[in-house]
């Protein structure tokens, strides 16, 4: 078999298991392909102005559409969240989604780009004021 084919022929996603203790429950965090993450990105850009090719990361959107895409449950493999639980994620405990987060971040490939490190960074600061 070539490279090609072995690279190509090959499942490279990872999934973590995550305790949340205040949900009393654990969650399967798993990663994005490529595809996934593109996808992600997109539903979290936001506009800046002009000039119109400028976009920042909308900080309202980040988490809840992360966790939408990356949490499965541990036993079924089936998403835990659905496009309309957004607003709702978004009003649990930042302590709780942060320890998510952290993982999800991680895994979908985005810990490197300085926005996804600012919004972790005020998650963060919001988790340790509660």
């Amino acid at each position: 078999m070539s490279i090609r084919d072995t690279i190509l022929a090959i499942d490279d996603s990872t999934t973590e298991l995550v305790d949340v203790p205040e949900w009393g429950v654990k969650v399967a965090v798993k990663s994005l392909t490529l595809a996934e993450q593109q996808q992600f990105m997109q539903s979290v850009r936001q506009r800046t102005g002009q000039p119109q090719a400028e976009y920042r990361i909308d900080r309202d959107k980040f988490g809840p559409q992360l966790l939408i895409r990356t949490c499965h449950d541990p036993d079924t493999d089936a998403p835990v969240f659905e496009a309309a639980d957004a607003q709702r994620i978004s009003q649990l405990s930042a302590k709780a989604v942060q320890r998510v987060l952290t993982v999800a971040t991680r895994l979908a490939g985005l810990g490197g780009d300085e926005q996804v490190d600012e919004v972790m960074g005020n998650l963060k600061e919001m988790a340790d004021d509660e």
